[in-house]
């Protein structure tokens, strides 16, 4: 088990790196999975408990495969009010907020998310020592502890309506806050405005879902965030470094654009139109479906998710 394996990926990406994820639903083995999907050049693996029934038992068995593989495991929550404090306890290092709107839900979420002095997250090593890597909590200083755990740690709260571009600005400029993500298709629905036979990916594309998107890259350099369309299919749009599918964020490093997408020989290059489709990519991991998402930072730039 190796140390800092989630602030190392951070630092790579504020370096300019390109990185992976993968979200993954219910009926998969998790050791396994994770395993192939390390194989296949994904950096990290997010569980998704949001639209899909992935129990905490399957959770942490993933964890306990991303501790011995090496690989960051992130969750996204049923809601981004949800229980999910026993998710970081059990290991998991980034989470992923659906439907966050206010500053004040986002505060809320950085509260619990970090310990001290970021936060007020309650105490748990003695009964979770996971979340430290195999560093003995009697033995490791307790401040050096807590900046141990908070380094490890990545909050990505998805921007997927109207009242939310509008808080955008000031949620990026919360401590603690890696980015975020933006669920096209939700903001599309939220925004409204859909014809007779307007197929969903015509939805996304209308004026007034573009007009939010600029709203949003806006936001992300304003704080120096990265950004990431999350949305299927994805497309890679003008201000956004590239599409995703699955599932999408942004992290927060001042010089950090983080995607989720498919590796490189997986994807086509988008031609010079202003939209550029991205291939889906489709996996198949003991027999279930993994859909493939792309984390990607870059210089300059905070993130997002869908």
């Amino acid at each position: 088990m190796t140390t800092n394996v989630t602030r190392d990926l951070k630092r790579r990406m504020a370096a300019g790196e390109r990185t992976y994820t993968v979200l993954v639903g219910a009926g998969n083995d998790p050791f396994p999975t994770v395993e192939a999907l390390k194989k296949m050049g994904y950096d990290s693996v997010m569980v998704d408990r949001e639209h899909d029934l992935v129990n905490p038992e399957t959770v942490y068995e993933y964890v306990k495969a991303g501790k011995a593989l090496d690989v960051p495991i992130f969750v996204r929550p049923e809601e981004h009010d949800a229980n999910w404090r026993c998710l970081l306890d059990s290991g998991v290092t980034g989470l992923m907020l659906s439907m966050t709107e206010t500053v004040e839900q986002v505060a809320r979420a950085v509260d619990r998310a970090f310990y001290p002095p970021m936060g007020h997250r309650g105490y748990g090593l003695g009964m979770c020592p996971a979340q430290l890597d195999g560093l003995d909590p009697n033995v490791v200083p307790h401040l050096e502890m807590m900046r141990y755990l908070n380094d490890n740690i990545i909050l990505l709260p998805q921007t997927e309506s109207v009242k939310a571009v509008s808080s955008l600005r000031r949620i990026l400029s919360l401590e603690g806050v890696a980015g975020t993500g933006v669920g096209t298709f939700d903001l599309a629905l939220d925004i409204g405005g859909a014809s007779e036979g307007m197929t969903r990916v015509e939805l996304t594309r209308s004026e007034a879902v573009e007009t939010a998107l600029f709203e949003i890259v806006a936001s992300a350099r304003r704080w120096g965030r990265s950004r990431e369309l999350a949305a299927s299919p994805r497309w890679t749009w003008r201000g956004w470094t590239g599409p995703a599918t699955g599932s999408s964020s942004l992290a927060r490093s001042r010089k950090e654009t983080w995607k989720a997408s498919a590796p490189r020989w997986r994807r086509r290059r988008s031609s010079s139109a202003e939209f550029g489709r991205h291939v889906r990519p489709e996996r198949r991991c003991d027999g279930h479906n993994v859909s493939a998402g792309h984390l990607a930072f870059k210089t300059g730039q905070l993130p997002t998710g869908g």
